[in-house]
C-alpha cells in the first residue's frame, strides 16, 4: 500500500448525554472524567465495536449517590443499548433518588435553576411553618432544619409557643433574591415575605388579626444529596400592621 492508498480515520461516534442532575460528576468506563454530565453534553468519539459504560455520581457533604449504569454493546437488550441507539437516541444517567418530592440540589454555576428549586422549596417550607404554628404539625416544619441543633431547637419551640398561645398564621406571598454562594455547600439568599396572622384569646374569643412584612435572610446547607436545611436566618425590616382586632370568635 502506498502513501496515497493510506487513510486516517478521524470519524467516530458521539452520545449525547443527559441526567435529571446535570451537576453530577460524568464516569466512562469507571474513571472520573472531571466534568458534570452537563458540562460534558456528549462523550466520545467511539469506535464501532467499543463497549463503554457511563453512570453519573453525585456528592454533597461527604455523602455520595449514583445513577444507573449504562453500557453499550453490540446488542440492545433490557440494561444495554447498540451504539447505534446510544448515537440516536443520547443515554439519560438517571437518579432514582430524584424521585423523592423532597429532593433538591443547587449548583454553584447555574443560578436560574437554584431560583427554580428554591421556588420549590420555599412553597414547601412556607406551608410547614404555618401548619405548626396553626396546628401543631411539627413534624415536616422540623425536616427543614438539621435535627437537634440549637437552630432547629429554637425554631420549633418558637413555633409549638406561638400553637400554644392560639396563633394561626398563613403566607400571603413573597419573593426570593440575591442568592449566593458561600462555598461548601452553603448558600445565603434574601427574601422578602408578608404574612397574616390571627391570635386568639382562649378565654375571652377575641381576636386579632395582623398582617406583617420583613425581610429574611436564609443560609441553606446541603447535608446529603438531595437533602437542603436551613441553618441559620436573620429577620429585619419586620412592619406589622393591624388589621382587626377584639372581634368575639
Amino acid at each position: 500500500m502506498t502513501s496515497d492508498d493510506r487513510q486516517v480515520d478521524f470519524s467516530g461516534t458521539y452520545i449525547s448525554l443527559s441526567s435529571n442532575i446535570p451537576v453530577a460528576k460524568l464516569y466512562v468506563n469507571n474513571e472520573d472524567t472531571g466534568k458534570t454530565v452537563a458540562q460534558a453534553g456528549e462523550w466520545g468519539p467511539f469506535k464501532k465495536d467499543d463497549t463503554p459504560t457511563f453512570y453519573a455520581r453525585y456528592t454533597a457533604n461527604g455523602h455520595s449517590i449514583q445513577s444507573e449504569t449504562v453500557s453499550v454493546s453490540d446488542e440492545s437488550d433490557y440494561d444495554t443499548v447498540t451504539l447505534d441507539e446510544a448515537e440516536s437516541d443520547g443515554i439519560d444517567l438517571y437518579f432514582e433518588d430524584v424521585e423523592n418530592g423532597d429532593f433538591y440540589t443547587l449548583d454553584g454555576t447555574d443560578n436560574q435553576a437554584n431560583m427554580e428549586t428554591l421556588k420549590t422549596y420555599f412553597d414547601n417550607y412556607y406551608n410547614a411553618n404555618a401548619s405548626a404554628v396553626s396546628y401543631g404539625e411539627m413534624d415536616h416544619f422540623a425536616s427543614f432544619f438539621e435535627t437537634g441543633t440549637d437552630f432547629s431547637n429554637s425554631q420549633l419551640k418558637s413555633a409549638q409557643k406561638f400553637y400554644d398561645n392560639g396563633v394561626t398564621e398563613s403566607i400571603n406571598s413573597y419573593d426570593l433574591n440575591n442568592l449566593k454562594s458561600q462555598g461548601k455547600g452553603l448558600y445565603s439568599v434574601e427574601a422578602n415575605e408578608s404574612w397574616d396572622e390571627t391570635i386568639t384569646d382562649d378565654e375571652t374569643g377575641d381576636r386579632k388579626d395582623i398582617t406583617f412584612t420583613l425581610k429574611n435572610t436564609y443560609q441553606l446547607k446541603e447535608t446529603a444529596p438531595g437533602e437542603l436545611k436551613i441553618v441559620g436566618m436573620k429577620i429585619e425590616d419586620r412592619k406589622v400592621q393591624t388589621t382587626s382586632e377584639n372581634e368575639e370568635y
